[in-house]
């Protein structure tokens, strides 16, 4: 076999499976492997229906997070927030790129934050 990188060897080896159709044990690990890791590399998309985690000191509007965090810890994030759309707001005295979420703890409430701060964790966007 010819010299090549593991990445290469993966996809070398399923296309070659799928071809002579083996179904050994070697085999279907190969696969496995392969669907894992374009799975993996695809990026998370922030769009309608992506799940996000956000610092708390970033997410607005404040009154509603000091109703339920008083005295939030460095670091602490909020996490499970569902994006539901992208509007410009006013943030720092800048007009500033938002996403606006929802979330079980604040029913009927809209939080949002710069777009900036917004890590997806799952991509369900439509």
């Amino acid at each position: 076999m010819p010299m090549m990188g593991r990445r290469r060897r993966i996809r070398f080896f399923s296309s070659e499976m799928r071809l002579t159709g083996d179904t050994s044990v070697r085999a279907q690990l190969v696969l496995q492997i392969a669907q894992i890791e374009n799975s993996a590399m695809a990026p998370k998309k922030l769009g309608v229906g992506a799940v996000c985690e956000v610092l708390l000191k970033h997410v607005r509007p404040r009154k509603c997070l000091s109703d339920a965090y008083p005295n939030p810890e460095k670091g602490e994030r909020l996490s499970g927030l569902l994006a539901f759309k992208q509007e410009v707001k006013r943030v720092s005295k800048k007009d500033q790129l938002c996403v606006v979420f929802r979330h079980d703890q604040f029913p009927g409430k809209e939080l949002f934050c710069v777009k900036r701060w917004s890590k997806v964790t799952h991509d369900n966007s439509l």
